[in-house]
C-alpha cells in the first residue's frame, strides 16, 4: 500500500485554525497488525480512514465468496489484507496539534463506527482466517489467528472451537480440551 499523502503534508493535512497557525488535521494510523506485533505508523485523513474500513470489508466479501469455493487460500489473502486496511480506533493517535486544539478521534470516524465495532470485524476476520488455515493443515497458524480473535472477543465461541481443533491435531489435548469446555460453557 503506497503512503501517497505522507509526501504532500502541506496540502490535504494541515489547514489553518483560528488563530492561523498551521494545524495538522489528520490522524497517525498504526498498522493494523501493530496491536499483535508492532509496525511503522501511517498518516491517515479521516476520508483515508472510512476508505480503509470500506476496502477492508470488501476484502472480507471477496474472502467469504472464495471461501464458499472451497479455495482457501485465495479467502485466507482476502482475509489479511482486510486486516491490514483495518484500523482500530485506539491505533489511531493524533498529533499533538489536534490534541491541544481538543480533537478527538471520534471526529475522524463516522457515528455508526466505534471502538467495539472495528474490534467485532477485526475478530471475524480472524476467525475467518482461521477457519482457512484449519481447512489448509496450518495448526500453528491456525491457533495463532483463533488467539487473536479471542484477545478481541473472548466470548466468541467459532475461535475456541477452531483453536481446539487445531490443539488436537498439533496433539495439544490439554489446552484443546479447555477450549472445548469454555465453548461449551459459552455455548
Amino acid at each position: 500500500e503506497s503512503d501517497e499523502g505522507d509526501e504532500e503534508e502541506g496540502e490535504e493535512g494541515e489547514q489553518n485554525d483560528v488563530a492561523g497557525q498551521r494545524r495538522d488535521d489528520r490522524a497517525t494510523v498504526a498498522s493494523p497488525s501493530s496491536s499483535f506485533g508492532g509496525a511503522e505508523n501511517l498518516r491517515a485523513s479521516r476520508e483515508e480512514i472510512l476508505e480503509r474500513i470500506a476496502k477492508a470489508e470488501k476484502e472480507k466479501t471477496e474472502g467469504n465468496a472464495w471461501f464458499g469455493k472451497a479455495a482457501y487460500a485465495q479467502a485466507s489473502e482476502h482475509y489479511t489484507m482486510a486486516l491490514e486496511l483495518l484500523p482500530l480506533p485506539d491505533e489511531v493517535e493524533l498529533g499533538e496539534q489536534s490534541e491541544a486544539d481538543g480533537s478527538s478521534l471520534s471526529s475522524l470516524l463516522p457515528p455508526d463506527v466505534d471502538n467495539a465495532k472495528l474490534k467485532s470485524q477485526r475478530c471475524v476476520l480472524f476467525a475467518n482466517r482461521a477457519a482457512c488455515r484449519l481447512q489448509e493443515g496450518d495448526y500453528e497458524g491456525t491457533a495463532e489467528d483463533c488467539s487473536n480473535a479471542l484477545e478481541l472477543d473472548g466470548g466468541y465461541v467459532k475461535a475456541y472451537v477452531r483453536r481446539a481443533k487445531a490443539y488436537e491435531a498439533l496433539e495439544e489435548y490439554d489446552q484443546g480440551l479447555a477450549d472445548v469446555r469454555k465453548a461449551m460453557e459459552l455455548g
